[in-house]
């Protein structure tokens, strides 16, 4: 049997052809991308940073992605797939939702959780990928470069539903309005 027939050695020249196809990214094209995308906590000039308006009750974890090109084996032969990948840290944004009992240790304004001080080219990064997305959209969650354009975007917008609100007993949808409410006392009697 010769080397060549060994399973194990087709498969690292298999591994070796496959990485030759790849586009791998100069040092200094992943050490931008990294930085761009990375949040960083010098970064707190207005310029620099964002005011996150989040509607969303529990607020979102923001990262940020990029498409890399990876070995796939398969049965019979390997392939080269496109599969996204993070890139730096997440970043939390809050929600007007809080404990009951306690108080939020951020500005809610308009029913808008305000998360300051996100860097701008994250964000603006997370947004363009998530352009489509419904709560982009519907204004659920924006971002100002000043926190007072947060603050009168959040007001003016106060009025806006996320479809995530508590139900009111008083403005049930019209299927539910003939039904009647529960009471102990006229059950008991």
């Amino acid at each position: 049997m010769s080397n060549t027939d060994n399973p194990q050695d087709r498969r690292v020249k298999l591994d070796a052809l496959t990485a030759k196809s790849q586009v791998i990214p100069s040092e200094e094209e992943a050490a931008a991308a990294v930085k761009s995308a990375m949040p960083s906590p010098a970064r707190s000039s207005s310029s620099d940073s964002v005011t996150v308006a989040c509607k969303i009750p529990n607020g979102l974890i923001l990262r940020v992605f990029k498409m890399v090109e990876r070995p796939e084996s398969g049965p019979l032969h390997s392939r080269t797939v496109k599969v996204s990948e993070q890139v730096g840290d997440s970043i939390t944004i809050h929600g007007p939702a809080y404990a009951t009992g306690s108080l939020p240790t951020y500005t809610i304004i308009g029913g808008y959780a305000l998360t300051s001080n996100v860097p701008r080219e994250f964000y603006e990064t997370w947004q363009e990928q998530n352009k489509d997305s419904t709560f982009v959209q519907n204004k659920l969650v924006f971002a100002y470069e000043s926190h007072d354009h947060a603050v009168g975007q959040a007001k003016e917008l106060e009025k806006k539903k996320s479809g995530l609100e508590p139900i009111d007993p008083e403005e049930l949808p019209r299927a539910f309005r003939g039904i009647k409410r529960f009471n102990a006392k006229e059950e008991a009697a």
